[in-house]
């Protein structure tokens, strides 16, 4: 009971954190409007017996749970924004860990992750030097359960009116 409340605290927590990211990542960028949410991914067998996927709005979760968050961002301004200038930021909750390949890029956007708190954003896989058993340098690859915040790069205009999904997918531990 009590790790549920923790987990549906933890929701509630992170959509206060998401807005907070998302005001000091596009201040300066008005027109932008952005608006989260989080569902709950179950599957189910459809009637041919394929398995399918169902969203479930998400405000409580039990571990071993998958949750997908999905950032809309709308240009509401009269103008486009420029180019490569909106980056959108968001956290991936403390009681959750990334799942893999969850999150798209295409060429309107670039996809990079950061496991230090936000100083630093990379594209995947994240790499990190660490000294081996003879005291060596190598470089090793981040486990994306490691990742602490996903950011999206708009690389081109968005129109204004022009809507935009960014998803990706968490696992409660």
């Amino acid at each position: 009971m009590v790790k549920k409340l923790f987990v549906f605290i933890s929701i509630l927590l992170f959509s206060l954190s998401f807005f907070a990211f998302a005001q000091e990542n596009l201040q300066g960028q008005t027109g932008l409007e952005l608006e989260l949410s989080a569902f709950i991914v179950n599957t189910i067998k459809d009637i041919d017996g394929n398995d399918k996927e169902v969203f479930v709005p998400a405000t409580r979760a039990q571990a071993g749970q998958v949750i997908e968050y999905r950032v809309i961002a709308v240009n509401n301004g009269e103008n486009a924004i420029p180019v490569a200038s909106a980056k959108i930021s968001v956290p991936i909750p403390g009681v959750t860990s990334y799942v893999d390949g969850s999150a798209l890029e295409n060429d309107l956007y670039r996809l990079e992750f950061s496991v230090d708190g936000g100083q630093n954003f990379a594209l995947a896989p994240l790499m990190r030097t660490i000294k081996n058993d003879k005291g060596e340098e190598v470089e090793e690859v981040v486990d994306p359960s490691e990742y602490q915040l996903v950011r999206w790069t708009i690389l081109k205009q968005i129109e204004p009116k022009e809507r935009h999904i960014f998803s990706y997918r968490v696992e409660v531990k």
